[in-house]
């Protein structure tokens, strides 16, 4: 199924790019938010960054995995954020940032399916059907 062009606001593809960085170095994101009003020994930090790196990986596994040459995963990604994006900055801000960051949550466990990428084009179908509209 093909998708009629949809209008991306200014801030839709920044916005969803800076989803998918968030996602992918959560670890060291929480580290830093918690090493804020304490100790962290250079083990936790460690920690922290395999971590990373393994999630990064991981999303590049559940990439190829949601991917068909119709709509690749990042296409879809880009979908979604457009789907959420209603042109009011504050709203934008916030509707693509969660609902990119949800989709490759939920994407994660859609690779693991034997039909993953048709899962993968429903997911990002729906969003698409009931995008917001001014």
């Amino acid at each position: 199924m093909s998708y009629e062009p949809l209008r991306m606001h200014v801030l839709t593809r920044p916005l969803t790019f800076l989803a998918m960085a968030v996602v992918r170095s959560s670890p060291l994101l929480t580290m830093s938010v918690a090493s804020i009003g304490n100790d962290v020994s250079i083990a936790m930090w460690g920690t922290a960054f395999v971590a990373t790196i393994a999630l990064i990986f991981t999303l590049i596994m559940v990439e190829r995995r949601c991917s068909t040459a119709d709509l690749p995963y990042q296409r879809g990604l880009l979908i979604v954020g457009a789907s959420l994006s209603c042109g009011w900055m504050f709203f934008d801000t916030l509707l693509v940032l969660l609902g990119v960051m949800l989709i490759q949550v939920i994407s994660c466990f859609l690779a693991l399916a034997p039909n993953a990428p048709l899962h993968y084009h429903r997911l990002v179908l729906g969003f698409y059907r009931h995008r917001l509209v001014q």
